[in-house]
């Protein structure tokens, strides 16, 4: 008989897209409320995908800053700006 523990069930995923234009201002703070909602969850696992719609701002660089540091925390970015409709 093999006794090999089992491994737990994976947790469902859940992504977030966030679409992003000019947002340097205002980024940080979305950044910390979406990260504390996604702390708060139990039963899922969850992945912030930002999208920057060719940001001129410092948005994309912040973006980056804080995707080193939280591996929850994707990002994508468009050469220039699509609409939010298209990064969604």
């Amino acid at each position: 008989m093999n006794s090999m523990p089992l491994s737990p069930e994976p947790l469902a995923l859940l992504s977030l897209v966030i679409p992003c234009f000019n947002e340097e201002q205002v980024i940080a703070e979305t950044i910390r409320r979406m990260t504390h909602f996604c702390s708060e969850l139990s039963d899922l696992e969850a992945e912030l995908i930002f999208i920057d719609d060719g940001s001129q701002d410092g948005t994309l660089s912040l973006l980056r800053e804080y995707a080193a540091k939280d591996s929850r925390i994707k990002v994508i970015c468009f050469a220039r700006n699509f609409g939010h409709q298209i990064a969604v």
